[in-house]
């Protein structure tokens, strides 16, 4: 089950006085989705489409084809 809430765009915050954004996205971790904070907002994009798409593998007993089709 989804429990964590909303997974926002970005996130901000400051390392050393230094203000550092970070882009949140599902990561595909093979039999299991993990949010990992990326550097960049296309990469962001990317990876959460396969997270994405794990997420519904791992949640709904379909086979890999029927998630595939577009």
């Amino acid at each position: 089950a989804w429990d964590v809430g909303d997974l926002p765009r970005t996130v901000e915050t400051t390392r050393d006085g230094v203000p550092v954004r970070g882009y949140p996205a599902l990561l595909d971790d093979g039999d299991s989705v993990r949010i990992r904070v990326l550097t960049d907002e296309g990469l962001q994009r990317r990876v959460q489409h396969g997270g994405v798409r794990r997420l519904l593998l791992l949640a709904v007993p379909v086979g890999n084809r029927a998630v595939d089709a577009d």
